[in-house]
């Protein structure tokens, strides 16, 4: 499952509420344009990873397991 759209305020908080209820982070995008124009994170908790990608003008999505994406659309009112 993927949520598309995230607003960029709302993605940078998602990655800090979850990095506070111990996800860790596995991957991290390092470019010279991180949070410019791109930007990578992957969380990962009990086994579950998710993905967080940002493009600029494109928001943020996530990728991840279905009942972890449901629970976080809801929790975070996305779309």
């Amino acid at each position: 499952m993927k949520i598309d759209g995230i607003p960029t305020d709302t993605f940078y908080r998602m990655i800090a509420d979850l990095g506070a209820e111990q996800w860790k982070i596995v991957s991290e995008y390092t470019g010279f344009d991180k949070g410019i124009d791109y930007d990578a994170v992957v969380l990962k908790k009990k086994g579950i990873k998710l993905r967080f990608v940002w493009v600029q003008h494109l928001d943020g999505s996530l990728e991840g397991l279905n009942a972890v994406l449901l629970e976080l659309r809801e929790r975070y009112r996305l779309g």
